[in-house]
């Protein structure tokens, strides 16, 4: 099986090709992609403190995770409120 790759793939399924090391996105799209990945994370971060949690029933766990769910989207709400305020400064 000679026609095997050195990299350890052993089967390519659909036309995906590997791009050649060194080939980026052209730097504006580049940027545009970083700036809505970091965006996006910070948005959408489940909230949830560290630790280890026990519970005496699934219904005190369910609970917690619930809470946590809603400060979750508390969060997140005013943090693209945040977003839209500042970016409706900066545009005027």
């Amino acid at each position: 099986m000679d026609s095997e790759p050195d990299n350890g793939i052993a089967r390519t399924v659909g036309r995906r090709k590997t791009p050649e090391p060194g080939v980026r996105l052209p730097e504006p799209l580049g940027q545009d992609i970083q700036r809505w990945i970091t965006s996006t994370h910070k948005l959408l971060c489940w909230r949830v403190p560290k630790g280890v949690f026990r519970y005496r029933t699934h219904e005190e766990a369910n609970a917690d995770g619930d809470k946590w769910m809603a400060e979750t989207i508390v969060a997140t709400i005013r943090a693209r409120e945040t977003l839209e305020i500042e970016k409706s400064h900066g545009s005027e």
